[in-house]
């Protein structure tokens, strides 16, 4: 999914609409007796995928898919992504980019909704999110067309994000 993002995000910038970077993770590398390089690990964990400008406002937010279930489970955002988002929150857009592929269906969820969802979930509530629910209350972003994936749409729809309906 990153690799997506990263086409729209390259075709973003070339027609002058944002520019949003991929942060990548630094990487420790694991050596031999005799020096080689035999594998890799991830040395310190990085905040979240993708932070960039999208006209005046500052933006970041972490990709996330799901291969052949219905629903993403809460526990697959890290809780140093969860507090990386909500402090950004104070002061630009953050949000989570959701595929899920067996459909090819796409969702922005605005850190407000998924602040709910989290607090929810710490207090013994639903651990996951449902493709069924996303359909009802967000627009479906579909591959294809003037951007591969064309996320900022979404915000565009909106005067801001935060104006995303939540449930």
């Amino acid at each position: 999914m990153e690799k997506l993002i990263e086409m729209a995000n390259l075709q973003y910038s070339n027609q002058g609409i944002a520019e949003i970077q991929k942060i990548p993770s630094r990487w420790l590398p694991i050596r031999n007796k005799r020096g080689e390089i035999v594998s890799a690990k991830i040395e310190e964990q990085s905040t979240v995928d993708f932070i960039g400008r999208y006209i005046d406002t500052p933006i970041a937010f972490d990709a996330k898919s799901v291969l052949h279930e219905n629903k993403w489970y809460l526990r697959k955002l890290e809780p140093h992504q969860y507090e990386f988002l909500k402090k950004w929150s104070r002061g630009g857009l953050s949000f989570i980019l959701l595929g899920f592929w067996a459909t090819e269906e796409f969702f922005l969820l605005p850190f407000d909704y998924i602040q709910a969802k989290y607090i929810k979930w710490e207090k013994g509530g639903g651990a996951s999110v449902k493709l069924t629910e996303l359909k009802e209350s967000f627009p479906v972003i579909k591959p294809g067309g003037r951007v591969v994936l064309d996320y900022l749409s979404v915000i565009n729809a909106k005067t801001k994000l935060k104006e995303v309906a939540l449930t």
